[in-house]
């Protein structure tokens, strides 16, 4: 791989080069065996360069101190990564079937891969371009059953005999995770991003860790006093033990080196209930802190506590000391900013209850009596951090530029939960600052580019101008997006369906009414002009007030929008019109695009197909009339009429009788009979009802994942079932915290109450003869799982290795979901190990049922998908491989 910095890269080659972070364009896969040879004082001993015969007899034993991992054996992509919501891997096909590579030994050659065995480095260091995508596979000996720290790079994820863990992509260089190894020969296999790959075990030491770096700490303002600040660090549980009674304790360090702040008293912030061999992002409660003159920082220990008698393994000597015991201490500085710098605050996510940063850069001058000033939501591209994006955006005399993190530096392209992340920390702002919120703009570079065009288009009426530099369309033209074979055929559109929210073009009309700023620089060599020249063109067929500038000459780094004088003067000229009477906005998901001003379309005739609204209302004359394409319901915001008395409406050139007007000031509007059944052109009122489909629940598999998701695995299957349901919930929170910064909470069936919280939503691992709370969330669901069968309404779909991924509607909640990964038996839930849900430019229908040649032969064995009707019934929206017998 060349040596290049990371965010020179496309995402299209990114991809390529770390396979799973963003595969884009046919990244890679396979496997590698290993058999490693190290004394357990540490001494390595060299592994020559050989084809398979000479393989050691004893592979190193795990002393009391670091191994570095040094003998491999090694394979070369044998996958097909492609971005989609299925991926080919034989050798991973192979693991599913409980069968592991056996490099060197006899009938070996009759499997995936062509292994090798290879030679690492002076730091146990793998080189070879042709091992992007490919496999490792080391053998180690322990002495007994313990838990040690693996410390590794340049990889998407590791199985460690099963059990699958995250790896470290990115390469960022602290991401230990902790592994169970069980006393004798252990097998840890691999996948490769690349070159450079290394991997190293270290003792735990103790049964919990607090984890600095990677923190998330708002900074302090020179003069300002921070109240009910929040700050996250990441927990590691590196025990075989359920860690419960836990709270963090935030102290302000006394030094003695400079003037301290005003003297404040501990707060302490509980933490949920930590599984077994967990890593996650923990949040907490700052002190009241206000940093004295001249400090630079202010630094704060963080102590993780316990109750004593939930465990006897903390740090204190005395064991009765106190009540609370002392497991994981860190220290972490605040950094203390001066006036006109950059400034990172945080606040806790509706997704998932974590803790966010964002970096706002005030104006450039202070705003003159009288005055609100405007905001720039400024995204940043791939690879930078809020803060660092922020640095490069000069302060605006007019306006605060607002930079979201956008969950990680890469995250998730600005669209998914990064999307979400943007709007949230905007609205976060606006709460706790006084601002023209007609004057909001979104602007972005590169990645952020997309960003900013996918915002503008998805959320009609919210922004005043868009401003997108070096920006990219849509993943179907810039990123190799394909899962191969025709698309038009049907099971491969329900597969694919669900990206259509993210494709810019299709919904570039919605901009009509805002100011739009492209910049792009000609020589571009990362996102290439066409993609800017091809919306320009577009833009030209109806927008009446947009700016082109392609500067010649220039690459990528140089032509940004927050930069460029014209494009700074269309967005401080800006102005929303904040109570439109006319309204024409197109949507491809209502729970992407679900409304615009005063209307929302709440469901579709045909799923994740256009659907347009355009609507005008006589404020004076109480009247709103319009027409409407795919659109089965939508809903009305009365409050923009004048007066009292009945309300006239007219839809697709009939009179909608309107018996009275309702309380809440919105009118739900449904194409129905009298009897509520689908009635294409006969517009009635209808009462809303949460069972239905709607704005706030459309459906797709991921949105499982937008209401503070409890990941439940279930615990009354076979030994061999419950540890994949273990284990695979661990590594869905494990990968959704490194690629997403998020926190999902893990716990078993036995200890989660099915009729507690009904706002959040749950995702149930196993079936429903293993999870015990499949009966009360899904014993309503047309859809069963159980060993040896799916039965889908009325059919069943019959074998013991099926794959089900499943999304339905959470009993008693408006919102919340229930999801389901799966299988009829081990086999087929094992399948489901490395599905793609935490990428971006990935979506999955709700219900997706394959079996188990999918992850050698592709789409051929996926037997049924795609999604339910507007009630959650099992629908003409299913498609099946095979006709009903």
């Amino acid at each position: 791989m060349p040596n290049l910095s990371l965010k020179s890269f496309p995402p299209g080659l990114f991809a390529l080069a770390i396979a799973f972070a963003l595969t884009l364009a046919p990244a890679n896969n396979a496997l590698a065996a290993s058999a490693s040879n190290e004394q357990a004082s540490g001494e390595a001993a060299s592994a020559s360069d050989t084809s398979g015969a000479e393989a050691s007899d004893r592979p190193p034993v795990l002393g009391d101190g670091p191994l570095v991992l040094r003998d491999y054996w090694v394979t070369p992509s044998v996958g097909d990564y492609r971005r989609g919501p299925l991926h080919r891997d034989p050798i991973e096909a192979q693991l599913a079937r409980g069968d592991w590579p056996e490099p060197g030994a006899s009938g070996a050659e009759g499997r995936p891969g062509e292994w090798r065995r290879i030679e690492t480095g002076p730091e146990g260091e793998i080189a070879g371009a042709d091992l992007m995508g490919g496999y490792a596979l080391a053998t180690i000996e322990s002495p007994d059953d313990r838990v040690v720290l693996l410390k590794a790079a340049r990889h998407a994820a590791v199985c460690v005999e099963g059990a699958w863990h995250v790896g470290d992509p990115y390469a960022r260089g602290d991401v230990d995770v902790p592994i169970r190894l069980a006393a004798g020969r252990n097998r840890l296999l691999f996948h490769l991003v690349g070159a450079g790959f290394s991997a190293s075990l270290e003792p735990a030491g103790k049964n919990a860790t607090l984890c600095a770096a990677g923190a998330v700490l708002p900074d302090l303002v020179r003069g300002e006093t921070l109240t009910n600040g929040m700050a996250s660090l990441t927990l590691v549980n590196a025990s075989d033990q359920r860690l419960t009674d836990l709270e963090l304790l935030a102290t302000v360090v006394e030094d003695a080196n400079e003037a301290q702040g005003e003297a404040t008293s501990p707060v302490s912030h509980p933490v949920p209930s930590l599984e077994s061999l967990a890593r996650t992002p923990v949040r907490l409660r700052l002190p009241t802190i206000k940093p004295a003159e001249g400090m630079s920082e202010v630094r704060v220990r963080i102590d993780l506590v316990q109750a004593r008698g939930a465990r006897q393994d903390a740090d204190n000597d005395d064991a009765e000391a106190s009540a609370r015991a002392v497991l994981a201490t860190e220290t972490v500085a605040l950094r203390v900013a001066g006036a006109g710098e950059p400034i990172v605050r945080t606040f806790v996510s509706e997704l998932d209850d974590s803790l966010q940063p964002y970096t706002v850069v005030p104006p450039a001058a202070p705003i003159a009596e009288g005055e609100r000033p405007g905001v720039v939501l400024a995204l940043h591209d791939a690879g930078q951090s809020s803060h660092a994006f922020a640095k490069l955006c000069t302060p605006k005399p007019w306006a605060y530029t607002v930079c979201p993190q956008g969950r990680g530096d890469y995250g998730f392209d600005w669209e998914d939960w990064a999307a979400a992340d943007a709007l949230e920390a905007l609205d976060h702002f606006l709460a706790n600052h006084e601002t023209d919120e007609r004057r909001v703009s979104v602007a972005g570079h590169g990645m952020g580019g997309h960003g900013a065009w996918l915002l503008g288009v998805t959320h009609p009426g919210r922004f005043a101008a868009v401003a997108p530099s070096a920006g990219w369309v849509s993943f179907r033209t810039y990123g190799g997006a394909s899962l191969g074979g025709d698309p038009s055929t049907p099971m491969l559109d329900a597969l694919t369906r669900g990206v259509a929210p993210g494709e810019v073009d299709r919904l570039l009309t919605n901009l009509e009414r805002t100011a739009v700023a492209v910049v792009h620089g000609a020589e571009d060599r990362v996102v290439s002009p066409a993609e800017s020249r091809y919306l320009r063109g577009r833009l030209g067929e109806f927008h009446p007030n947009f700016l082109y500038h392609e500067p010649p000459g220039v690459g990528h780094d140089a032509a940004r929008t927050c930069e460029l004088p014209a494009a700074v003067d269309l967005m401080r000229r800006a102005r929303l019109d904040a109570d439109p009477d006319q309204l024409d906005y197109t949507t491809l998901d209502p729970g992407a695009v679900g409304g615009s001003d005063w209307a929302r379309i709440e469901s579709q005739v045909e799923a994740l197909t256009p659907s347009r609204v355009v609507l005008r209302r006589d404020p004076k004359g109480r009247s709103i009339s319009g027409r409407t394409t795919n659109v089965a319901r939508m809903s009305l915001d009365l409050s923009g009429l004048e007066g009292d008395g009945p309300v006239r409406v007219r839809i697709d050139g009939k009179t909608v009788p309107v018996p009275k007007t309702p309380g809440s000031g919105r009118l739900w509007l449904a194409q129905q009979d009298a009897r509520g059944l689908p009635s294409p052109g006969e517009w009635r009122v209808y009462r809303p009802n949460s069972r239905l489909k709607h704005s706030g629940r459309s459906g797709g598999f991921k949105s499982v994942f937008d209401h503070r998701p409890l990941l439940v695995y279930g615990t009354r299957g076979t030994a061999e079932e419950n540890r994949w349901a273990e284990a695979k919930a661990r590594y869905d929170a494990q990968l959704f915290a490194y690629r997403g910064a998020g926190s999902l909470e893990v716990a078993p069936d036995v200890l989660f109450n099915p009729y507690g919280d009904r706002t959040r939503s749950v995702v149930l691992y196993g079936n429903a003869d293993t999870n015990a709370a499949w009966r009360p969330l899904l014993g309503g669901s047309p859809v069963r799982v159980e060993r040896g069968r799916v039965d889908v309404g009325p059919r069943p779909e019959m074998g013991d290795d099926l794959a089900v991924l499943m999304v339905r509607p959470r009993p008693g909640s408006r919102n919340a979901c229930v999801a389901v990964v799966g299988g009829t038996g081990v086999v087929g839930m094992r399948m489901t190990n490395r599905l793609r849900y935490f990428w971006s430019g990935v979506a999955y229908p709700d219900l997706m049922i394959y079996g188990p040649e999918t992850l050698v032969d592709g789409v051929g064995d996926v037997r049924a998908a795609g999604r339910f009707s507007n009630d959650w019934s099992v629908g003409p929206d299913i498609v099946w491989r095979d006709l009903a017998l």
